[in-house]
């Protein structure tokens, strides 16, 4: 028997007092938990000598294209993702897919720990109505974006290492556009509920116009928000379905132009690591404090100039 769910019409009830108790870790036990055995390389979950059982999930958005003489297409679409793994920081990594939630045990960097500056600044670029009628502000995502290459760049992840990733991906032969998008759900009840990770690729074929790839911030221009919004909306319906209340949508789109002769790739990836032990200060949890440890004095202080660990 096929069961059918209507989205407009599912209320989920929130968690009773016997299911939304707060669990025994903090954000301040998660972030102290997530430090990996390396100095100088961001690592995988369950390294030996790692500080306990936390992890860290790094936001990562990228596209690009390559040239290739090479007759396999299957090939040219290997290049073109590791391609696009390569402009992520997501470098040399045996990625394993896993779902897109990041619990209590995770702090998000950019977000969490070494928050940026500018999430708090930037205004909402559209909004999106969540089950229980509250309409919830949809951001660029941009400065979890920024805050992702800082960290990957300064201390990428050791080469060869095998690491759980949130990972979407697309390639494609042109002429064509190659596209993905990434929004990041808060949950509003972080004790208890997860944040979610939500990601999407696109290929298009018409109205195919040559132009540099980019990466564009956050929903810009008809297309593209539109798209965030489909990404917000169906945020919110796994907020419904699972009785999950988002109070905050980040959401960004790459896209890049595939001229004819050429392969491009895009990747939406979150890796869950390890942060190396020269990221972070004395005390991990330090980085929780927005103030004294914000990203920009994190780069400052722990990834100097952002050069290459």
């Amino acid at each position: 028997m096929q069961t059918v769910i209507d989205q407009a019409a599912l209320r989920v009830p929130a968690p009773d007092a016997s299911t939304a108790h707060e669990p025994a870790i903090t954000r301040a036990d998660a972030v102290r938990g997530a430090v990996g055995p390396w100095d100088r390389f961001c690592s995988a979950l369950g390294r030996p000598g790692a500080s306990g059982g936390g992890s860290v999930a790094v936001i990562t958005l990228t596209s690009g294209v390559i040239r290739s003489r090479l007759r396999s297409r299957i090939l040219n679409e290997i290049l073109a993702f590791d391609m696009a793994e390569f402009l992520g920081h997501l470098r040399q990594v045996n990625a394993v897919v896993v779902s897109s939630f990041a619990g209590p045990e995770c702090t998000i960097w950019g977000y969490d720990a070494a928050r940026h500056e500018a999430l708090d600044a930037q205004a909402a670029v559209l909004t999106v109505q969540r089950h229980d009628g509250k309409m919830i502000p949809v951001k660029p995502l941009q400065p979890l974006l920024e805050a992702g290459d800082a960290l990957l760049q300064a201390y990428p992840l050791l080469a060869g290492t095998v690491t759980p990733c949130a990972l979407r991906t697309i390639t494609a032969p042109g002429p064509c556009v190659v596209s993905a998008a990434l929004g990041v759900g808060i949950a509003a009840h972080r004790g208890h509920d997860a944040d979610l990770f939500m990601e999407d690729t696109r290929v298009q074929r018409r109205r195919w116009r040559p132009e540099r790839a980019r990466r564009r911030p956050g929903p810009a221009g008809g297309a593209d928000r539109e798209w965030a919004g489909e990404i917000a909306a169906s945020i919110m319906a796994v907020g419904a379905q699972q009785g999950v209340l988002y109070e905050q949508i980040f959401a960004g789109v790459t896209s890049a132009q595939v001229p004819a002769g050429c392969f491009g790739g895009a990747v939406a990836g979150i890796p869950y690591c390890l942060l190396p032990r020269a990221a972070v200060p004395d005390d991990p949890a330090a980085l929780l404090d927005p103030v004294t440890w914000s990203q920009a004095r994190w780069r400052a202080q722990l990834a100097p100039a952002g050069q290459p660990a």
